[in-house]
């Protein structure tokens, strides 16, 4: 799945999920969720998100310059932003793998 423009809906995982326990509209609600946190930053060109079976999604932001300032401030900022939504969530849909590719 890419993602060019921000669509419309993150928790350390408490428990695990198994492939069957993950309704995808609950799944493509949290993802949608972390892109809009993530897409607050101009810097973000495009999303990357793993749509597999298995219960850890892979989720890849692309920053298209080359400038480490705004990958430290992506790191610490909007990762942060993101990971306090998992955290407001007694029971994560999904696991998650978050890389910055720039």
């Amino acid at each position: 799945m890419v993602t060019k423009t921000a669509p419309d809906q993150f928790t350390e995982p408490f428990e695990t999920y198994s492939p069957e326990q993950i309704s995808d509209s609950r799944s493509h609600s949290w993802l949608n969720r972390i892109s809009k946190t993530v897409f607050a930053n101009p810097a973000v060109e495009a999303l990357f998100v793993s749509t597999g079976e298995e219960a850890v999604r892979d989720y890849w932001v692309v920053i298209p310059e080359r400038d480490i300032a705004l990958v430290r401030e992506l790191i610490s900022d909007q990762q942060e932003k993101v990971l306090s939504l998992f955290a407001q969530t007694e029971n994560a849909p999904f696991q998650l793998d978050f890389h910055i590719v720039y």
